[in-house]
């Protein structure tokens, strides 16, 4: 089954990833799940596994990856991963601790990121989500995680969306850039879970049908994970 390509790192460790994988958890809210890439960053003979991501808005980080995630190893040539672990130790230096960096914003329409320079090229996205950061940068290198044409926009993301504006308000975000995003919400949204939902899919890009699908089944599982039933002592 698809979700048994979603690894627990009790289990197997992140050592274990070859290259990338895509590690999705539930950080803090149990309705918000967050997205990263793990990548292994070489130094002479020492290999380690960081994890990349979009914190927030102007807040890119790597760090070492916390086991509350999960990860997924998606299925793509081991040379485009190795290509894929350079462009995130590249971005990482970049952006990592520098203000401003990559906005948070909701809509996305396929950005990339220019691979030598890092810079993120676009001319409609405002910025990027936990989950098409990570888009953006497998995009950039040829490999499409998702049939983005396919996602439409569902009322029941709304909600998270107006979340997202009154954060980005309350935190001091410029004037200028809420607005903006405040036009945008009701577009289409990509979850953190469908997104790792992809890494399970023999074929990419995965469909919204597939992607959704077993996105759900990724959400069960996290929360089971984070709250696993308590036990009977009746049964001990």
């Amino acid at each position: 089954m698809e979700i048994e390509r979603v690894h627990d790192p009790r289990a197997r460790p992140f050592s274990e990833i070859e290259r990338v994988a895509l590690a999705i958890g539930i950080p803090q809210s149990p309705e918000q799940r967050h997205i990263g890439i793990l990548y292994k960053e070489e130094s002479g003979s020492d290999t380690s596994t960081r994890m990349i991501h979009l914190a927030w808005h102007h807040d890119v980080r790597s760090e070492d990856p916390k086991d509350k995630y999960m990860w997924v190893q998606p299925s793509i040539h081991p040379t485009r991963a190795r290509i894929l672990a350079r462009l995130c130790k590249l971005l990482a230096d970049k952006y990592r601790g520098r203000r401003p960096s990559i906005a948070y914003a909701l809509r996305y329409e396929g950005g990339k990121f220019e691979p030598k320079s890092g810079n993120f090229l676009t001319e409609t996205e405002r910025g990027l989500t936990c989950a098409t950061f990570v888009l953006a940068i497998f995009a950039t290198r040829g490999v499409s995680l998702l049939r983005n044409e396919e996602w439409p926009p569902r009322q029941d993301d709304e909600a998270w969306q107006r979340k997202v504006v009154e954060a980005l308000r309350e935190g001091g975000a410029e004037a200028e850039h809420v607005a903006a995003v405040e036009q945008d919400i009701g577009c289409a949204r990509f979850r953190p879970e469908e997104v790792a939902a992809a890494g399970t899919s023999p074929d990419l890009p995965a469909s919204f049908g597939y992607a959704s699908r077993v996105g759900e089944a990724i959400v069960a599982r996290l929360r089971d994970r984070a709250n696993p039933p308590s036990q009977d002592p009746s049964r001990a």
